[in-house]
C-alpha cells in the first residue's frame, strides 16, 4: 500500500469540435483512490487564451456555485476514498488558435498527513478551425447569437402554449370565468403576434449576415 495519497483529475469537454462564440463545459471528476485523506484541496484551471470563463458557471457536485472562479482558486474542504468530487464550469471560445486545437489542462494541490500532494489533469483539446479572416469570425459570432435569440423565443413560446392550456383546464374546472379565459388567450395572442414579429426580424437578420464577408 502506497504511504502517499493517489489523487487524480479527470478532465472532460462536451465539444471536440467548435467556432467562436460556442459555449464549452468542462467537467472535472476529483479522485483520492486511497485511504490517507487530503485537505484544503486548491483547483485550478490554466485556461487558454482562447477561451474565456463564463462567470457564475461553476457547481459543484451538482450545486451551483456562483461568485467561484476556476482561474483564480477554487478550495475544497477535501477529498476523501468515499467518493469522488464532481466540478463543472463553462467557458466561450473568444478566438481560434493558430494551430486550430485549443488545448489546456488543471492543476489542484492539497495538504495530507505525509506532505503536500500535486496533481495536474489530463490534457484536452477542441478543434476551432482557424486560417479565417476576422470578418468571418465576426459573421459566425453573430449567427451564433441570433441562434441563441432563437432558441429563447421558442422558450417564450412554449410557455404561453403552456399557460393557454393551464387556463382551458382551470375553466374546465370551474376556477376562472370565462372573461377571465378570453383575457388569457388575448394576452398569449398578443405575446404570439410579437414573437412572430421578432421571429422575422431575426430571419431578415440572418440573410444579410450570410452576406457579410462575400467582399472579403
Amino acid at each position: 500500500m502506497s504511504d502517499r495519497p493517489n489523487v487524480s483529475i479527470l478532465k472532460e469537454v462536451d465539444k471536440t469540435d467548435a467556432v467562436v462564440g460556442d459555449i464549452l463545459t468542462y467537467t472535472f471528476t476529483l479522485s483520492n483512490d486511497s485511504p490517507i485523506e487530503v485537505t484544503n484541496c486548491k483547483f485550478k484551471d490554466f485556461l487558454s487564451d482562447e477561451v474565456a470563463f463564463v462567470p457564475n458557471s461553476v457547481t459543484i457536485d451538482g450545486e451551483s456555485k456562483p461568485g467561484e472562479d476556476p482561474t483564480k482558486v477554487i478550495t475544497l474542504d477535501q477529498l476523501s476514498i468515499e467518493g469522488p468530487i464532481v466540478l463543472t464550469f463553462q467557458v466561450e471560445v473568444i478566438k481560434p488558435h493558430p494551430s486550430g486545437v485549443i488545448k489546456n489542462k488543471a492543476y489542484m494541490g492539497s495538504e495530507s498527513s505525509v506532505g503536500y500532494v500535486d496533481v495536474i489533469s489530463n490534457e484536452v483539446e477542441v478543434n476551432v478551425p482557424a486560417g479565417r479572416t476576422a470578418c468571418e469570425w465576426s459573421r459566425d459570432l453573430i449567427i451564433h447569437s441570433i441562434a441563441q435569440e432563437e432558441k429563447e423565443l421558442a422558450t417564450v413560446l412554449y410557455i404561453e402554449g403552456e399557460k393557454i392550456q393551464a387556463a382551458v383546464n382551470s375553466f374546465r374546472a370551474g376556477r376562472i370565468t370565462v372573461t377571465e379565459l378570453l383575457a388569457i388567450n388575448q394576452s398569449a395572442k398578443s405575446a404570439v403576434q410579437q414573437i412572430a414579429n421578432l421571429e422575422k426580424e431575426l430571419k431578415n437578420k440572418l440573410n444579410k449576415v450570410k452576406d457579410l464577408c462575400c467582399g472579403c
